[in-house]
């Protein structure tokens, strides 16, 4: 992983340019997968969201982050409950399990990149579900062949997980030979004006059958406008 760390650090400049920013497209540069990143709260179905979770394909790799800092959040255990804030983590998997009495629970795992917590404690989610809390009895630690640690790896169930994190990140994987890929640069001049740009691109599907489109735009900075 150090190798790894430093060659992508060597591709965008430095250290400095990979300290931070969206883990959706670190994904994308080490898969060559596509992301699409949304609101946990403006997602319309939970429930088609949880079914991606269970990834029983192996289709996606799943990212989230937690809430921004706010006032006097950093010493407040209760918004915090040991997440740092402001953070992104990896979704390791999800799972849907019966308990003792048949009832499904549902449990989302979460790895937080730094491994183990820091000076202050924080680093894994502490609330249900959480090492050491009283969810965990012999019949779930069996079966989900869990154990304690300080390793940054953490359960949570899916009602919390849609409360404590703010953004996901979804970035779909492309497996194999069925996939074709097909791209196109182009520079069209947008008017500061709403009028209608006649450019299109069009393809033809002999069969049913699922197309990802992306669009990418140039950013510029403000050097290079001015």
């Amino acid at each position: 992983m150090p190798l790894l760390e430093k060659a992508y650090a060597k591709v965008h400049g430095d250290y400095s340019a990979i300290s931070g920013g969206c883990s959706g497209e670190a994904v994308e540069d080490l898969t060559g997968g596509i992301t699409t990143s949304a609101r946990l709260t403006t997602i319309r179905s939970k429930e088609k969201l949880w079914q991606e979770l269970l990834n029983p394909d192996k289709e996606f790799i799943f990212s989230v982050s937690s809430h921004r800092l706010t006032m006097g959040a950093s010493n407040d255990d209760t918004a915090r409950r040991g997440l740092p804030l402001g953070h992104a983590y990896s979704i390791l998997r999800a799972i849907e399990e019966k308990d003792e009495d048949g009832k499904e629970v549902r449990l989302v795992l979460i790895r937080n990149p730094w491994g183990a917590r820091d000076g202050g404690g924080n680093g894994e989610w502490n609330g249900p579900w959480s090492d050491g809390s009283k969810e965990w009895n012999s019949y779930w630690l069996q079966k989900l062949n869990h154990q304690f640690g300080d390793d940054g790896v953490f359960w949570i169930s899916y009602q919390d997980f849609l409360r404590r994190f703010k953004m996901i990140s979804r970035t779909r994987l492309f497996h194999g030979d069925n996939w074709q890929v097909a791209q196109k640069w182009a520079a069209v001049a947008v008017p500061w004006v709403s009028t209608y740009l006649n450019t299109k691109f069009q393809f033809t599907l002999t069969k049913a059958d699922t197309v990802v489109i992306v669009l990418s735009q140039v950013w510029y900075t403000l050097w290079q406008l001015f």
